[in-house]
C-alpha cells in the first residue's frame, strides 16, 4: 500500500501500518517502541538504610530526615526512590504512594511524565518500584546512645553563682536554639545539662549548636566566650582525629539589679544590649553604659557595692527639702537623698544602700524585681 508517493511501512512487531500522524520510530509503532523502551529505569537491588531511632535515612552518603508527613519509613522510601530511579529520554518523575509488602520491603508507585524519544509525544508511565529497607542505627544516634557528646558549653559567673534570672534566660535560649534547629533540619536534637559547682554544663552532639547557644548567651547577658579543643580519638574510616569542643561562657561579676561602682559612679546594673552593659546612675539619675571590651579587659573600674538581694529595706517616714528620712525594721533612721528618677511619698516601702556615708534610695519595693 502507498500513501502519497511513499511506500506504506508497518511495525515489525505488531504489524500496525505507519501513518502521517504516527510515523514509525526505528521500525516500531509508538506503543511497541514504548513497550520495548521503558521511560522508568530502576537500579538493581535497591536498598535503603533507615534509622528507627530518629526516623532518618541514608541518601548519597548523608543521613537526612524525610520531608513528607505520616509514616517516616514510607515517606523516606518515596524520597529515596525519587532520587535513585532514572528516566530514559526526557521528563519528570514523582513518587505517588508507598506500601509495605512484607519481608522488610516497601513498594513505591512512581509516575513519569515525559517521552522516551523526542519523536513521540509526551505521555505518562507508571510503575511499582520495590526496595529493601535495612534497619540500622545512624552514627548520630549511636553516639548519643553511648553517652558521647562532641561539645560542651560551660556556663559560669565570675566570682558568684548564677542567679535564677540568668538561669531562666539561659534555659530559654537553649530551648529556642533547639527548636530553631529542629525546624531547620527536622532532627530532634539531643543534649544533656548537668548542674556542677558554680554553674551548668550543656552537652551537645553538634559543634555548630554549641557555638550558637554560646553566642546567644553572649548577646543576652554579655558573657565572655572562650573555645578550646581536645583530641579524644582517631577515626580510622575517615583518617581524621576526633576532638571535643569546650566553650567557656563566663558571665560578669555583676547581675541584674546589683549596685555597682562603675568608674566612681554608684549605679544599678540594668542589663546588656548592643555590646554594652547598661546602668542607671543612682546619684545623677542619668543612664549610661560600659563597652563590653572595656569591662572584660579591665579598662573600667568595676566594684560590687551590693547584690540585688542584699539591699536594705524600710519605709519613708518623712520628706523634706533636705532629703528623705527612711526607717528600717529595727527602727534605725537613715537620712537619704531624694531619688531623681521616681517620686516617693511618705509611707512608701523602699530599697536603699549605704555607701561611703551616703544613704541612697534604689527603688520602691513594689517596683523592684527581686532575684
Amino acid at each position: 500500500m502507498v500513501y502519497g508517493d511513499l511506500l506504506t511501512r508497518f511495525c515489525s512487531i505488531c504489524g500496525r501500518l505507519e501513518s502521517p500522524e504516527m510515523p514509525l520510530v526505528d521500525n516500531l509503532c509508538w506503543d511497541c517502541y514504548k513497550a520495548r523502551n521503558k521511560m522508568i529505569i530502576v537500579p538493581k537491588d535497591l536498598t535503603m538504610e533507615f534509622c528507627g531511632s530518629c526516623g532518618s535515612y541514608k541518601l548519597h552518603g548523608n543521613w537526612v530526615k524525610p520531608k513528607g508527613l505520616g509514616d517516616p519509613k514510607l515517606s523516606s522510601a518515596m524520597e529515596f526512590v525519587e532520587e535513585h530511579v532514572k528516566l530514559k529520554g526526557s521528563g519528570s518523575l514523582r513518587a505517588l504512594e508507598a506500601r509495605g509488602i512484607g519481608g522488610g520491603r516497601i513498594s513505591v508507585l512512581v509516575r513519569a511524565h515525559g517521552t522516551v524519544d523526542s519523536r513521540i509525544p509526551v505521555y505518562d508511565e507508571e510503575l511499582w518500584v520495590d526496595l529493601k529497607v535495612k534497619s540500622v542505627v545512624c552514627p548520630r544516634c549511636a553516639k548519643v546512645a553511648s553517652g558521647y557528646f562532641s561539645s560542651i558549653v560551660q556556663v559560669r559567673a565570675h566570682g558568684r553563682p548564677l542567679t535564677q534570672h540568668e538561669l531562666s534566660i539561659i534555659n530559654e535560649i537553649v530551648e529556642k536554639v533547639l527548636n530553631s534547629e529542629f525546624n531547620r533540619s527536622g532532627f530532634t536534637l539531643n543534649y544533656k545539662v548537668e548542674a556542677v559547682r558554680g554553674g551548668l554544663d550543656y552537652k551537645f552532639d553538634n559543634f555548630r549548636l554549641a557555638r550558637k547557644v554560646a553566642y546567644e548567651i553572649y548577646k543576652r547577658l554579655g558573657a565572655l566566650i572562650k573555645e578550646s579543643h581536645k583530641v579524644i580519638g582517631f577515626d580510622g574510616s575517615r583518617g581524621s582525629r576526633i576532638s571535643r569542643l569546650s566553650i567557656s561562657v563566663r558571665l560578669p561579676s555583676f547581675s541584674m539589679g546589683d549596685i555597682v561602682n562603675f568608674n566612681g559612679r554608684i549605679a544599678r546594673y540594668e542589663g546588656f544590649s548592643g555590646g554594652k552593659f547598661l546602668y542607671y546612675d543612682l546619684e545623677s539619675g542619668v543612664k549610661g553604659s560600659v563597652n563590653y571590651r572595656d569591662a572584660w579587659h579591665g579598662n573600667v573600674e568595676i566594684n560590687i557595692i551590693c547584690r540585688s538581694n542584699e539591699l536594705y529595706s524600710g519605709f519613708v517616714n518623712s520628706i523634706t527639702d533636705d532629703g528623705v528620712e527612711v526607717v528600717d525594721s529595727s527602727g534605725r533612721v537613715y537620712k537619704a537623698l531624694k531619688p531623681s528618677s521616681f517620686n516617693i511619698d511618705v509611707g512608701n516601702h523602699v530599697n536603699f544602700i549605704v555607701f561611703n556615708g551616703k544613704t541612697i534610695i534604689v527603688s520602691k519595693r513594689r517596683g523592684f524585681i527581686e532575684r
